[in-house]
């Protein structure tokens, strides 16, 4: 349910004021009129009829603020457009100057795009958050309760410390969500809102490898999506506990967790979660030595990747493939996927993915015993996360790399305990 659906079932509860004013102007009425036709011994209750006429005036009032969210939620969708497609300072001039933009239907409408571009592009994804958080303050306050606005300003913090988490900003995904739990503890209440803050908080512990509390939010997740009824919202987010024991090196229950919420998720409904959580189901399997079940699952995925597309999405697809062909010792296709994804995400920005992929190229490399070619990648990587100021540790791992190539001390050993090195520098960002 979106956040103008959730503004039009308010009205159909006791806390809407205009609606409470109807109904109780129709109970007052009619008692009135109920008095005077017991004076003349008409009889005194207020029957069937009476209370379905008020409750039909009520409804009416209901459907005239569909209507309006209806309205909404159309010029929303002709405006956005227009919108997506300047730069995205020119994004935040425009909702600042334009009443066009100043809706909770376009807030919304961004949200979801930004979700959609998570894994393609996350920077994307963060600065379209941005946007919505602009709009959601401009918000006229004669239109909407303020306990929406809130809702609408929270949220957005949410998607924001999403895409901040994404993109390896943990610190700023951190005040996102306190600035998102904030707000939304003086809104109405949403516990879809909620679960999508346990949700977003789950990923940051796990970021961390604070495995216990990914779970331990994963559940309250679960638990408030559940309350619900929101069964493929469970099923994602059974999907996220499963990749969180498979961080936790608890592989059987990483596949256990995985394959239930792949039961339990409607992928019609957002193919995206049906891929990741095949993405997930294969790198497990490949985890724990079962790479041609691994393989044999990825091939069922394959059409999922090329019909989803997405930068980011065929980038791991190549990354996830290049790994598992290394495995199998598909040397040469194990190559040619590893180098195409780690240029991909260079290109992207997302500098802990590119590392991770170097990391596992410099160990095919390694094992075939072409060292000199693992001291040019090194060279490059630094180049490239020293060019974009990127963490200190992301750059140190790559300078060890380098030093032990140089040495002539690199063993694939060696650059495995690095890769495991950079992944805890990361969780510890």
């Amino acid at each position: 349910m979106t956040a103008v659906d959730d503004a039009v079932a308010r009205h159909l509860l006791p806390e809407c004021s205009t609606c409470s004013e109807v109904i109780a102007a129709g109970w007052h009425r009619e008692r009135e009129e109920n008095c005077v036709s017991a004076a003349v011994g008409a009889g005194s209750l207020w029957d069937e009829a009476q209370y379905d006429e008020v409750v039909r005036r009520a409804l009416d009032r209901a459907k005239q603020y569909q209507a309006v969210a209806d309205k909404e939620r159309r010029d929303a969708a002709r405006v956005l457009p227009r919108l997506l497609r300047q730069p995205f300072e020119r994004q935040l001039i425009l909702v600042r100057n334009s009443r066009h933009y100043q809706t909770g239907a376009v807030c919304d409408l961004l949200l979801e795009t930004s979700f959609s571009r998570i894994t393609e592009d996350p920077r994307v994804s963060e600065q379209l958050a941005q946007v919505a958080l602009a709009a959601a303050r401009l918000l006229d306050g004669d239109r909407y309760p303020g306990e929406l606005v809130h809702d609408f300003q929270g949220r957005s913090w949410a998607y924001l410390a999403n895409a901040r988490r994404v993109l390896g900003d943990l610190a700023g995904a951190d005040l996102a969500l306190d600035a998102a739990r904030s707000l939304l503890d003086l809104g109405t209440g949403n516990p879809l809102d909620e679960a999508w803050c346990w949700d977003v908080e789950t990923s940051l512990h796990s970021s961390r490898a604070d495995y216990r509390q990914a779970l331990l939010c994963g559940c309250r997740a679960i638990a408030l999506y559940g309350q619900v009824g929101e069964r493929h919202l469970v099923g994602r987010t059974l999907i996220k506990q499963g990749m969180v024991w498979g961080y936790a090196e608890d592989l059987v229950r990483e596949v256990v967790f995985v394959r239930t919420g792949l039961e339990l998720i409607e992928p019609e409904r957002d193919p995206r979660v049906a891929l990741a959580g095949w993405h997930n189901l294969c790198w497990a399997l490949h985890q724990a030595g079962q790479h041609r079940q691994a393989l044999t699952a990825l091939t069922r995925a394959r059409p999922a990747y090329l019909s989803l597309g997405g930068r980011g999405n065929l980038l791991r697809f190549q990354w996830l493939e290049g790994t598992i062909a290394a495995a199998l010792r598909r040397d040469e296709q194990a190559e040619g996927c590893l180098r195409e994804a780690r240029e991909g995400f260079i290109q992207l920005g997302v500098d802990y993915d590119a590392a991770a992929v170097s990391i596992d190229l410099a160990a095919l490399l390694c094992r075939q015993g072409r060292t000199a070619e693992v001291r040019s990648l090194t060279a490059e990587m630094i180049a490239v996360f020293e060019s974009r100021g990127s963490r200190r540790a992301t750059l140190a791992a790559f300078v060890l790399l380098g030093q032990a190539a140089e040495r002539d001390r690199l063993t694939e050993a060696l650059i495995r305990r690095i890769g495991v090195s950079l992944d805890r520098a990361r969780s510890n960002d």
